[in-house]
Parts: structure tokens; sequence; C-alpha cells
């Protein structure tokens, strides 16, 4: 890779800081690469989800959805893979420690499809009926390698 999809990203938000809410997104090396900014500040941004589409949808959701768990390791706690349904070609991959409180639970959620992987941040406060999606602050470069082993994950693997 030349310019990795991490230094691109690290790069647009810089050019991002201060502008509040809104989608940083990326092109090249096989994947674009969309980020939900709640705000971004000069270090770190507020992180509601990362989607990565590759240019090459992919031939195995389960092994893409076993990738992402084993390989997307800048996050706060390693990912597994909670359900995988052949039929629709989707798996989900979530945090296998989430973080938890006497209020309730927060957790990284992964959608996986051919197409299109996802993680956003989710929070379910046991008083509550349904879970809601949270931003996740983080630092500009952790954002990047998130992303950058996110895409690497999702890029069809040469047999």
């Amino acid at each position: 890779m030349s310019v990795t999809v991490a230094k691109q990203l690290a790069d647009r938000l810089k050019h991002h800081i201060g502008q509040g809410p809104g989608t940083v997104s990326v092109d090249g090396d096989g994947v674009s690469v969309a980020v939900d900014v709640e705000q971004c500040e000069r270090y770190a941004v507020g992180v509601r989800g990362i989607v990565v589409r590759p240019d090459q949808p992919a031939s195995d959701v389960r092994d893409v959805a076993e990738r992402i768990a084993r390989d997307v390791t800048e996050l706060d706690g390693p990912l597994a893979v909670v359900e995988y349904d052949a039929r629709q070609g989707r798996a989900i991959v979530r945090s296998a420690q989430p973080d938890t409180d006497d209020a309730g639970v927060t957790y990284w959620e992964g959608d996986v499809r051919a197409d299109e992987a996802s993680l956003q941040r989710y929070r379910k406060d046991h008083s509550a009926p349904e879970r809601e999606a949270v931003a996740e602050p983080l630092m500009h470069n952790i954002v990047g390698r998130v992303a950058e082993q996110l895409a690497d994950a999702t890029r069809q693997v040469e047999q």
C-alpha cells in the first residue's frame, strides 16, 4: 500500500476539526470507508460508526466476520462472531467483553455482509427497553487503524 486508509483518514479528520457532525470518507486500495462523526477535535473524534465497502463483494461472509473478530484489535476489547445466517449472507460480531456498569452495558457491534461491513458503538441501560447508538471518543490515529483493520478484513483474499 502506498498511502494507507489509516493515513488518508487521519488527514481527512484533521480537515474536519470543528465542523460538527458529518461523514468523513476515503476511497482507495480496494475499499471505500465512511466514518460517521459526531464531533471532531484536534486529537480525538466522537465516532458513531465506521462503514467499509470493498470494491469486490466477499464470497464468504463468515470468513470475513471471523477475520474482523480476529484482526480488529484497536478497540477497547476483542470482538467475537455471535451470529451467522448463511441464507441471508449476514453475520454479527460483537464485543466479547462489553463494558458494564451498574446502569447497563456498552459494546461494539458489527454487521457483516458480502458488500459491506460496519461497526457501531451501542449502550443498553438496564432500565431502557432498547439499546441506543452512542458516539465513542477515539484518537484520530486509532480511528484510522480500526478502519484499516476493518478494510483489510473485508478485502477479498486471493486463493
